[in-house]
């Protein structure tokens, strides 16, 4: 990490720290931007933004958290599909047609698309 630093990478990432007293003694060795992976389940205790900003971290990233978290999602949604036939009781855990619209942005992106339109 410190030649990476030397050589002028202008953030440093060391692979899974595996305790806090490792995470406490980067920034003392290196004097740039740190960045911290938090990998649930992994190597690396799990620190939140607050505790590593304290720790003298830059940036945290959770990179698999999302994946995780959908692919539970997906086998609840499917596991109730199998055992009912249908989605009927997953409704709640579930955006409707409108909401679902409204998170990703339809509106404004239909909003500009008729921005742009033209005749040919």
């Amino acid at each position: 990490a410190q030649a990476y630093a030397a050589a002028g990478a202008d953030v440093i990432f060391v692979e899974a720290p595996r305790d806090v007293a490792e995470f406490q003694q980067l920034p003392r060795l290196i004097d740039k931007p740190l960045l911290a992976n938090m990998v649930e389940g992994g190597d690396t205790p799990i620190l939140g933004k607050d505790r590593l900003q304290a720790l003298g971290f830059s940036l945290v990233i959770f990179p698999g958290g999302i994946v995780r978290a959908i692919a539970k999602a997906a086998q609840a949604f499917y596991g109730t599909l199998a055992r009912d036939g249908t989605t009927d009781a997953f409704r709640p855990n579930m955006f409707d047609f409108d909401a679902l619209n409204a998170v990703v942005g339809t509106p404004e992106m239909l909003a500009l698309g008729r921005r742009y339109e033209g005749t040919a």
